[in-house]
């Protein structure tokens, strides 16, 4: 029902802030979990692109209306720096495969490999992107890696309809300002 759905809300993402403190990192209260990928191959290889989740991204990111899509800023939360990258879809069999191109100098920058993941956040107070680069501390000679990445698939929190996606304009907050409004 849909009265359970903000209790729901919440169980997803204080599941999510937990498993970020385990992994040594406090989100700042106004961050909205949008996506999580865990990297491929093709994602981390030479052609400075990752395919993003269909569902989180329809869901979750801006509405695009051509193929060629639109930039798309992303701060890196480790550092602060901003990577301008573009969002965009492919055709494929009457549905669409979503990219974010551009990503090549983020994924050396953060030393990313296969099995590694990024995670994906909003600003709800100002709007923007945020992308953070985790590592997975590679297992002994077990097949636990592909376990771990199974595991680390958090469901987008929400339910949020189409008709909710974020505006194309993006506006900018920085790092100051986010913890001044925090606070």
């Amino acid at each position: 029902p849909a009265a359970d759905r903000p209790a729901m809300q919440a169980q997803n993402y204080q599941r999510q802030i937990s498993s970020e403190r385990r992994q040594g990192w406090k989100p700042e209260k106004n961050l909205k979990f949008l996506l999580q990928k865990v990297l491929k191959q093709s994602d981390v290889g030479n052609l400075g692109r990752i395919v993003l989740p269909k569902k989180e991204a329809e869901t979750h990111l801006p509405e695009l209306e051509a193929r060629d899509g639109i930039p798309i800023a992303m701060e890196d939360i480790g550092t602060s720096r901003v990577w301008n990258m573009r969002y965009r879809f492919w055709p494929n069999n009457k549905s669409r495969m979503y990219l974010l191109e551009n990503t090549g100098d983020f994924v050396r920058a953060n030393g990313l490999q296969e099995g590694d993941f990024i995670v994906i956040y909003s600003d709800v107070k100002c709007g923007k992107y945020l992308i953070r680069g985790v590592k997975v501390r590679q297992p002994g000679p077990k097949t636990e890696a592909k376990k771990s990445s199974k595991s680390r698939r958090n469901p987008a929190i929400g339910n949020g309809s189409s008709s909710s996606h974020p505006s194309q304009k993006q506006l900018i907050c920085t790092t100051q300002e986010r913890s001044s409004m925090a606070s």
